[in-house]
């Protein structure tokens, strides 16, 4: 395969990603503001950690953090392969106010 094709293919995949990542993003930002604490800012993950494995650490999960998480996991590599320098903007600041909300 040419390695036109596959950078296109990678262009493509990186392309997807990032609208899933907006998709979850928003999708998750309403579900807030009806009023369901989705822990997408890392509220969740201090009190995992002090109630360690068991059923408590399960309940506080945050499915939408860590699928968001993932998600930025991914572009940030795939723009790493494709030789991007910047990184996504929208995925930089939500990792900036998920740091500053809740910091390490």
């Amino acid at each position: 395969m040419p390695a036109s094709s596959r950078l296109q293919k990678l262009e493509i995949k990186l392309r997807k990603l990032e609208e899933r990542f907006e998709e979850l993003l928003l999708e998750s930002l309403r579900r807030c503001e009806q009023g369901h604490w989705s822990g997408m800012f890392g509220a969740h993950e201090a009190a995992q950690r002090i109630a360690g494995p068991g059923l408590l650490a399960d309940r506080l999960r945050s499915e939408d953090g860590e699928a968001l998480l993932g998600l930025v996991a991914s572009i940030d590599e795939l723009r790493a392969r494709l030789g991007y320098t910047e990184p996504n903007a929208l995925c930089s600041r939500y990792l900036e106010y998920r740091k500053k909300t809740w910091p390490k």
